[in-house]
């Protein structure tokens, strides 16, 4: 129904970065959060895709065990993280901010948004729209009150306004040279995760 959905038109005071593609569920990339880095890294004129940062990060190697079906598992913050390798193959790394539970922080959050979005890089944000998700916020308006952002539960073809606040999210931060593809396997080794204790090795 997307192609149904009202255009979104931006406000005169809006600040929105271009070129951050869509996301989507029928694109196969289930890991939001690794997609959501695509999208955002891509605008940044980074060609690194889904494919290789699931390389890289060792997302698409990785095997968990539940004892029931767990939705959350293609998650990268869940058991083994791979987040973190995705992102230093890229040369850059992450602030995470969390919702507090009484939503005080949230100024905050908003103000960091606000300035990485100012500064031309988009920011990661978790639980944009109603489910547990990873999507990419990429302009605001109205002071913050309302976010862009692109998501895989996105009901637009073009610009699409965040449902709610997120409840995390993460400002990316250079501090290095994206790897070449030679560099970001090598090295690879066995990581365990118990997943009663958290603990991995």
């Amino acid at each position: 129904l997307k192609e149904w959905a009202n255009d979104i038109v931006p406000d005169s005071d809006a600040v929105i970065i271009e070129g951050v593609p869509s996301l989507g569920w029928e694109n196969g990339k289930s890991a939001t959060e690794l997609a959501a880095l695509e999208a955002a890294q891509n605008a940044q004129g980074d060609p690194a895709d889904y494919t290789f940062l699931s390389g890289a990060s060792g997302q698409a190697f990785r095997f968990q065990f539940f004892d029931e079906w767990c939705p959350s598992s293609p998650y990268p913050g869940v058991g083994a993280p791979t987040l973190d390798r995705a992102l230093a193959s890229r040369g850059l790394e992450a602030e995470h901010l969390a919702l507090s539970p009484d939503g005080k922080n949230k100024p905050a959050i908003l103000s960091a948004i606000k300035a990485s979005i100012d500064a031309g890089v988009p920011v990661l944000g978790t639980g944009v729209t109603d489910l547990w998700e990873t999507g990419v916020i990429y302009g605001y308006q109205k002071g913050g009150e309302e976010l862009f952002c692109r998501s895989s539960g996105d009901t637009r073809r073009g610009l699409e306004l965040a449902h709610q606040f997120p409840r995390s999210v993460l400002v990316l931060r250079k501090t290095g040279e994206p790897d070449d593809l030679r560099s970001a396997f090598m090295g690879f080794g066995h990581t365990h995760t118990d997943l009663a204790t958290g603990k991995y090795d």
